[in-house]
């Protein structure tokens, strides 16, 4: 590795020093944010509510959002957004250039040690979500716990419009997979690249390779959304 291709990172994590020490000293104790050890990569701060906890013996960089990871991707930094919910990280995490969170008023995001994502992620966190150690996403991957909007049932009464997403330890997604409200992943599961997950996969083996084909299905009938009255009350969700 050339000395140029060392120090390059470095001189972008300068960059954003500012936003660095202040995001450390906004969301940790004194004791922890004193060592610096959320580390931003340019990054665009939205909203700066809530909580963010940051588990285990603090160092400079273990939690590194928007590092510039993948070279055919642009070094566009990231997204951050809190409108009052927790972030736990428990260790190590790199999320990649162009990546983004958004957590809601009522949403925890818990991120096991050592996650890893490669580049353009967006992370939706408006109830629950819950990934364990190990895992490793692959670019422009997609989790949304919510759909950020509730359908109407034709019969009466709505559609909830919101879950949890649950992955175990050492969970491989490749590159465009979206894993939706209700995806519950066994330790060591390998998502093929392009599918959408959206239920309770606990039931197979660990250590399983799943994934969706391109065939369309009518799912269900007699749901459909009014842009007039399609509000979640994510207050109530438990």
């Amino acid at each position: 590795m050339s000395i140029i291709s060392r120090i390059k990172p470095r001189l972008w994590m300068l960059r954003s020093l500012i936003q660095t020490i202040y995001f450390n000293f906004h969301y940790l104790p004194f004791e922890q944010a004193i060592h610096l050890p959320i580390v931003l990569y340019k990054p665009m701060l939205k909203a700066m509510k809530g909580k963010v906890i940051f588990e285990g013996k603090p160092k400079m960089g273990q939690v590194q959002l928007g590092r510039h990871i993948v070279p055919l991707y642009p070094n566009s930094g990231f997204v951050f957004e809190n409108q009052g919910g927790t972030i736990i990280f428990r260790g190590e995490c790199v999320m990649g250039g162009g990546s983004a969170v958004s957590v809601g008023e009522y949403g925890t995001l818990d991120i096991g040690n050592r996650f890893v994502v490669t580049a353009f992620m967006r992370l939706v966190a408006y109830n629950s979500v819950k990934i364990g150690e190990k895992c490793r996403f692959a670019w422009e991957t997609i989790v949304m716990d919510t759909d950020l909007h509730k359908l109407k049932k034709v019969k009466g009464g709505y559609s909830r419009g919101v879950g949890k997403v649950v992955l175990g330890d050492g969970c491989w997604v490749a590159t465009r997979c979206m894993l939706q409200k209700g995806t519950v992943l066994p330790n060591h599961t390998t998502v093929q690249a392009y599918s959408v997950v959206n239920r309770d996969f606990s039931d197979i083996p660990e250590c399983s390779i799943i994934g969706t084909s391109s065939e369309i299905k009518v799912k269900t009938t007699g749901l459909y959304r009014d842009i007039d009255d399609d509000v979640i009350d994510f207050s109530s969700i438990k």
